[in-house]
């Protein structure tokens, strides 16, 4: 399986005459450095533990062993959770600088379409400005999403309703020869908490990335839902780390070409893609949703065979992140 996603498009709503809707942080000069030292302070703090981490590494570079061994192994995942965290704190403080200049440029745009002729070649021009202003609205809340940082309200949600939907959005991109085989719940499961929105959009990324791994040769992508309660060990290996307890399991499996070695370990880095520039919001902004409820993203692989990505989010009742 490769990442990939769908990188930008038009976002609900938009600039009507004004500034766009679908993102916005706060208003005013204090409102904006009171953010942006947020921000600075969190990537600080991200930067500090990267240190500490790649300095123990260092001391434990020349010991061998047992102990030592699965030591260093778990320190090297913390370093690369952290990693992706500081990445997504940068992705998140430049989606707050670009959205300020968005809603600068689609309000002068609107103010000038109110003054010009209808049908004339400046009234053109101005719907064009604003059409790429709601494409950018789009790609700023990829990125905010990604970051973790998403503000919306959350609600209790069931997790058929949520794959069905995903399924549905993913469907344009499911190749002509793939099969999608759906194997019910054995019980039911308990609700999440969260966005729904957020959510569907999430699941949608792991089918499009399954879609592309099965490509135009015959192959399948299984989905499943489990209730599931996870250990401490298996809660650390997650895109986030989690804290051990019971858990809703989004599965998606396919026989695509599976993940090489060298490209797993950045699959949820903001914009990192094998299918060039451009492409690479997909699993980042999955990764981030993930995290923003409390969850995280598991993913098994075997090249030339498959690979399994499972998301798991807190059930009803469990922990949740405070943001939501």
């Amino acid at each position: 399986m490769t990442p990939s996603s769908r990188d930008s498009g038009d976002a609900p709503g938009g600039p009507a005459g004004g500034a766009p809707s679908s993102l916005r942080f706060c208003r005013g000069l204090r409102c904006e450095h009171v953010e942006l030292a947020r921000i600075r302070a969190e990537q600080r703090r991200l930067q500090q533990e990267i240190d500490s981490i790649e300095q123990r590494l260092r001391e434990q570079g020349a010991v061998g062993g047992g102990d030592r061994a699965v030591l260093s192994a778990a320190e090297r995942r913390r370093y690369e959770v952290a990693r992706q965290e500081s990445l997504g704190a940068l992705a998140g403080g430049l989606a707050h600088q670009f959205n300020n200049l968005l809603t600068i440029i689609a309000g002068h745009a609107g103010l000038a379409a109110a003054e010009a002729a209808p049908g004339s070649g400046l009234a053109h021009s101005l719907d064009e400005i604003r059409t790429a202003t709601r494409r950018a609205a789009g790609l700023c809340r990829q990125m905010v999403d990604a970051s973790g940082r998403s503000t919306a309200p959350s609600r209790a949600l069931e997790p058929k309703s949520l794959l069905e939907e995903a399924l549905l959005l993913a469907a344009p991109d499911r190749p002509e020869r793939c099969r999608v085989e759906w194997v019910p719940a054995a019980h039911a499961l308990p609700q999440v908490r969260g966005v729904g929105r957020q959510l569907s959009q999430t699941l949608a990324a792991l089918l499009q990335n399954a879609f592309e791994a099965v490509g135009g040769a015959p192959g399948a992508v299984h989905v499943m839902l489990h209730d599931m309660r996870l250990d401490e060990r298996r809660a650390g290996r997650l895109s986030s780390a989690v804290p051990p307890g019971r858990y809703v399991c989004f599965e998606v499996n396919d026989t695509g070409c599976g993940i090489a070695p060298e490209v797993l370990g950045r699959i949820f880095e903001p914009f990192f893609s094998t299918k060039g520039l451009g492409r690479g919001l997909g699993l980042a902004v999955a990764a981030g949703i993930a995290r923003a409820h409390g969850g995280g993203i598991e993913v098994e692989t075997d090249v030339g065979r498959g690979s399994t990505l499972r998301l798991f989010v807190p059930a009803v009742g469990e922990a949740s992140p405070s943001a939501n």
